[in-house]
């Protein structure tokens, strides 16, 4: 009830205090660039607009290696967090770590999209879902390896990287359906690629919660 009124004042205050950029605030630079393709703005050669379907965008191999993607992400990120807490005390941690295992990856969930949104402006959106992908197994890795060698709070930490380096997808691959498909058909379009979360799902819950009952953990 508390997260509820919370929830519900603050969107009101947010319509009372969010407005519409101006031209005066930036908004219009036309220096600005499209992710590193070229200048936006007035100056800029205007392309026609894409229209891409979902029946067209699925043909490509770019949407499977993006599917895929999104795929490992989510399989991973829900592995984690579903079973962290169980892990952590199959191995002998502490309730203390096993809980802040849990409150970390919250955490690093929520700040991920904030540091995959600033890293695709800088660097690109492939580089950036390439690196946050390699980066968050190496931090499953670590889970492992402080579970191994009982280092509780090196456990916590790595829990917490898993899914900070596992978040920049939700924030980028937005921005990669758009552009490449164009904004006709931008809803349809990565509604089909969040179907990835299913499969994800699948594998994060089900398979993972066979496999530690069959092979253990």
């Amino acid at each position: 009830l508390v997260l509820a009124a919370a929830a519900g004042a603050t969107s009101l205050l947010a319509a009372f205090v969010l407005r519409d950029p101006t031209p005066g605030d930036g908004a219009a630079d036309a220096t600005a660039t499209d992710g590193g393709t070229g200048p936006v703005g007035a100056d800029a050669s205007v392309e026609p607009e894409r229209a891409v379907s979902w029946r067209a965008m699925i043909r490509t191999r770019e949407f499977w290696l993006l599917y895929a993607d999104f795929v490992a992400v989510n399989g991973v990120g829900l592995m984690v967090l579903e079973k962290v807490v169980t892990y952590g005390s199959q191995l002998g941690f502490t309730g203390v770590q096993a809980t802040a295992a849990a409150a970390l990856i919250a955490l690093g969930q929520g700040m991920g999209v904030l540091f995959g949104g600033a890293a695709s402006d800088k660097l690109g959106p492939k580089r950036t879902i390439a690196g946050s992908l390699f980066l968050s197994g190496i931090a499953v890795c670590g889970i492992v390896a402080a579970g191994r060698f009982r280092l509780g709070w090196v456990f916590v930490a790595c829990a917490g990287l898993v899914m900070f380096f596992r978040s920049p997808a939700f924030g980028v691959l937005p921005g990669v359906v758009n552009q490449r498909s164009g904004q006709a058909y931008a809803s349809e379009n990565y509604g089909v690629m969040l179907t990835a979360k299913l499969w994800g799902g699948v594998f994060g819950g089900t398979i993972t919660s066979l496999l530690a009952a069959r092979v253990g953990w």
